[in-house]
This record gives C-alpha cells, sequence and structure tokens, in this order.
C-alpha cells in the first residue's frame, strides 16, 4: 500500500485543475442582467427630523 503523502501533489493539481474549469465556464457565459425595472416613480414624502444639537433637519 502507497503512503497517502505520495498522492497529494496529484490530488492538488486534480483540484487546480477542477478549479480552473469552472473559473473558464464562469467567465465565458454572456452577463445577465438580473434585476428589475421600475416603471412608476413617486416623490419621497416630506419629512423633518431632530438633529443632534436640538434643531431641526429637512432634506426637501
Amino acid at each position: 500500500m502507497k503512503p497517502v503523502r505520495q498522492y497529494l501533489p496529484l490530488l492538488g493539481l486534480a483540484i487546480l485543475a477542477l478549479l480552473l474549469v469552472a473559473a473558464v465556464m464562469t467567465m465565458t457565459q454572456p452577463y445577465t442582467y438580473n434585476g428589475s425595472v421600475i416603471q412608476d416613480t413617486y416623490p419621497a414624502p416630506d419629512f423633518i427630523l431632530p438633529d443632534g444639537k436640538g434643531g431641526t433637519f429637512q432634506l426637501a
């Protein structure tokens, strides 16, 4: 029976080859947009918040 240490370089090369094949397959596929387009936009409501100095903060 051969020691396991003898197969480690071959195992490392096999793992490296699998990672390389997976990377090439991922990089060669065309990009597909997976988002959505928002058709109707609504204005943000006006609001007032207290700030740290006791005043108010208004975004609009």
